[in-house]
């Protein structure tokens, strides 16, 4: 039993020492952002890891590496007085460890700030369709709040926004004006994104020859890193990049953030989430905004 203790208790101390070495070292080398304005982010490769990770890993990782140590010492060292009188050791770094394997187990199937980007790096492999992406129980676009049709415009302008083309040509949304312009903004390393892309291109497809409506799918990153991502999932919407500047102009507050501008180029919806957009209900009030059409959303055309 004591050899059982004494490699639970090694494993412990491996398992914070790893963890918050690794953590550090991202954060330290790839980090971007703050705790203060909660936009604290890292990433490696494909995957994203978020602020909270570094906290939930210290805040945890510590107190596991403190009690689990000196219950070490007390099994390695048995005979020693000053480490045998602290009596306390012994049921804190188990009832501890206990906690954080439970967390772990309980946590383990589901979507989880701490256990997602372990998760990740778990199931990466070699994707190459839409077909093996995560499945997830996206909210149907009959539940969005659309405005009424026709609707009256508000100060919000996104005119001066610019997007750069995979091949390096400029768009200008001030020459979109006379279109319905559908803007989704998203990232390589996040889950829901990529969720909900085949949702997002098959509303392209039933949209792409309105001569009224515009599509545009926009990521901060680097033209190089999206064009490695569409060689993986490729499809046929439009896809655009700007800097993480103009992102932060935007107000841009999570990924995937979904904007429907009108045909004078206010913004006139917007949604942070994934979303089955490919439902009905969006098309509908794409073709209506294009048309000059009234539009009554769903959940109050009941009324």
């Amino acid at each position: 039993m004591r050899k059982f203790a004494i490699l639970v208790h090694v494993i412990g101390v491996v398992l914070a020492v790893t963890a918050n070495a690794a953590l550090g070292y991202l954060f330290l080398t790839s980090g971007k952002g703050s705790f203060l304005s909660g936009t604290l982010r890292a990433s490696t490769e494909r995957y994203y890891f978020p602020g909270i990770a570094m906290a939930l890993a210290v805040a945890v990782g510590i107190p596991v590496l403190f009690l689990s140590g000196l219950r070490l010492l007390q099994l390695l060292f048995p005979n020693s007085g000053l480490l045998s009188r602290r009596t306390w050791v012994r049921p804190s770094s188990n009832t501890l460890l206990a906690v954080v394997l439970l967390a772990f187990l309980a946590h383990l199937p589901d979507n989880d700030l701490l256990m997602d980007p372990v998760k990740r790096v778990v199931r990466h492999v070699t994707r190459d369709s839409f077909s093996d992406v995560p499945k997830m129980d996206l909210r149907s676009d009959a539940e969005m709040e659309f405005p009424e049709l026709p609707y009256v415009a508000g100060p919000d302008p996104l005119t001066t926004l610019e997007l750069k083309g995979m091949d390096g040509t400029i768009v200008k949304l001030a020459d979109l004006k006379g279109k319905a312009v559908f803007l989704n903004f998203w990232a390589t390393g996040c889950v829901p994104c990529r969720a909900e892309m085949p949702n997002l291109a098959n509303l392209y497809a039933q949209v792409k020859q309105e001569p009224a409506v515009a599509f545009a799918l926009i990521s901060y990153e680097s033209p190089e890193k999206v064009k490695a991502f569409l060689e993986k999932y490729p499809h046929d919407v439009p896809v655009y990049t700007i800097s993480e500047e103009m992102l932060k102009r935007l107000k841009i507050s999570g990924f995937p953030t979904t904007m429907i501008l009108s045909k004078t180029g206010e913004k006139i919806f917007s949604k942070v989430g994934a979303v089955a957009w490919d439902a009905g209900t969006t098309k509908e009030f794409l073709l209506s905004l294009a048309g000059d059409l009234p539009f009554h959303p769903p959940s109050t055309s009941g009324n």
